[in-house]
């Protein structure tokens, strides 16, 4: 029961920051509203709880928001505000979920290459907070694990992730 309040709140603060996302990015309050609320009734899984899965998943819908009004035109400065918590929204989907890793990939691209503008800087600017968020959630999360459970736990934990045959 904790567990399925936790996913609540969680889920609707990822639903807030998505809301504010997409209104940065379409300046209309009524598709922003209405997507946020999808987004937070949804059950991932038609399970409403926190799983690795559903986490994973609402991380990962919340950094493809951040990364929608990176394709208006804003200062400079505002680029890191969507760009670096994207990338550390995308960093926590591929901590609780490492398959979501493969997505990481398709966000570079998606800034790298997409972001409508003539000068490529604007990319840059853009690209830059991204990967390092992305780089930067792992890594903490990394250094705070192994603070906890010590270096051979951690090994020991990722040689079972790689031998189990649980499914």
């Amino acid at each position: 029961l904790l567990f399925r309040g936790l996913h609540l709140v969680f889920s609707l603060i990822l639903a807030l920051w998505c809301g504010y996302c997409l209104y940065a990015f379409s300046h209309n309050l009524a598709p922003a509203l209405f997507s946020a609320l999808l987004i937070w009734i949804m059950a991932p899984s038609a399970l409403g709880t926190m799983t690795a899965q559903s986490t994973a998943l609402l991380l990962m819908t919340a950094a493809g928001c951040s990364v929608l009004p990176l394709y208006r035109p804003m200062p400079g400065r505002r680029t890191v505000t969507f760009a670096l918590p994207g990338g550390l929204l995308g960093g926590g989907a591929v901590v609780c979920y490492p398959l979501f890793l493969l997505a990481v990939p398709c966000f570079f691209v998606m800034i790298g290459f997409c972001i409508p503008h003539r000068k490529n800087h604007r990319r840059l600017k853009a690209l830059i907070p991204f990967a390092a968020g992305v780089v930067l959630f792992p890594v903490l999360f990394s250094v705070r694990l192994t603070g906890w459970i010590g270096l051979p736990g951690v090994t020991e934990n990722l040689c079972w992730l790689f031998t189990t045959r649980s499914t």
